[in-house]
């Protein structure tokens, strides 16, 4: 089907401070118009499912497992439409707004099919990669529509690595932290190579948090851990085995790093990190008792007053100390 040419002033949009002309049209959502598998949403899981030139129908049920789509899906119907038009390049791939093509598709094939035959488009004259990626960072990665964090560091990973960006540069167009674009750059890493290939598809994405997590954790004993050859390896391993696995045991495990027996533990059993973790987490008892002697401690010259005339208080006061003698005493912990 050829596309339609909407008369009307032709948009633009500023990549870096250069002027780039939109072409307004109306396309056919199957025919005219292509989902990009090269997309940041949806790349990983492309390489999680091992698909080599994935066909459309492979790409539009691939992005119907990204979080959100469908809620997207139920917008635009209840709208009667996308609010905005998708972007495309001269060779027809979308480059932004594959989701909303996805659920064009997929409302094409229900009762009210025949409205959502077509989309509105913007056409891109014909512009760099560089320049199409620059425009998914800002869009995505600094702007106001945010990627989920995985689709963040793939952006990232690809200015670095296919277009030979250096972090400061990632920087100055993302405007996101040096740390923690090289934080996103080693996450990403950690991901593919050794996460994803061992736990694919969404099971695989949920562990993202887990990974970003233990490399931005400043813990000094965390820091010394991750500078071992293997020890990255061997991190993501335990979170897909799920020895690893909440985000409250990522932040646990320097903790069992420092205890020789925990970590052994942790390696070991086959319990999802149980009892590794109950080693070094300190019992909520313990936690109490520190709480009261602080309590003591920090007592004001108004209290110790009422203190001195309450009997009530008195006999809490007795029974503390009382009980504090019993329990040191079967602890075997001596007393001045």
């Amino acid at each position: 089907m050829a596309s339609q040419k909407i008369s009307r002033n032709d948009p633009a949009i500023i990549i870096d401070g250069k002027r780039i002309s939109l072409k307004p049209e109306r396309l056919d959502v199957h025919d005219d118009v292509k989902l990009d598998a090269d997309n940041p949403r949806i790349r990983y899981l492309v390489k999680s499912h091992n698909l080599k030139n994935p066909s459309q129908d492979q790409l539009f049920g691939l992005l119907w497992e990204v979080s959100g789509v469908q809620s997207l899906m139920t917008k635009i119907r209840n709208n009667k439409g996308a609010i905005d038009p998708i972007l495309v390049t001269q060779d027809d791939i979308v480059i932004e707004g594959n989701c909303r093509l996805a659920c064009y598709r997929h409302l094409n094939k229900g009762k009210d099919g025949a409205h959502f035959k077509t989309i509105d488009v913007y056409r891109l004259p014909k512009i760099t990669q560089l320049e199409i990626d620059i425009l998914l960072s800002k869009y995505h990665v600094s702007g106001k529509i945010s990627w989920r964090s995985y689709a963040q560091a793939g952006q990232i990973h690809k200015l670095k690595h296919d277009h030979n960006l250096k972090v400061e540069q990632i920087t100055a167009t993302t405007g996101i932290r040096e740390k923690d674009v090289r934080d996103l750059l080693k996450t990403y890493e950690i991901m593919t190579g050794h996460v994803l290939p061992n736990s694919p598809g969404k099971k695989g994405l949920r562990k993202f948090s887990h990974i970003y997590e233990y490399v931005k954790n400043p813990d000094p004993d965390l820091v010394a851990y991750r500078k071992g050859t293997y020890n990255d390896k061997e991190f993501a391993k335990l979170v897909t085995d799920g020895k690893i696995k909440r985000g409250s045991d990522v932040r646990k495990f320097p903790d069992v790093l420092r205890d020789a027996q925990a970590l052994k533990t942790l390696k070991r059993e086959n319990d999802g990190g149980k009892k590794a973790f109950a080693m070094v987490v300190r019992a909520q008892e313990f936690a109490t008792l520190e709480k009261a002697k602080l309590v003591m401690e920090g007592m004001n010259s108004s209290l110790i007053e009422v203190l001195k005339k309450d009997k009530r208080e008195q006999g809490i006061v007795r029974d503390l100390y009382t009980k504090a003698r019993e329990l040191a005493g079967i602890a075997g912990i001596g007393l001045k």
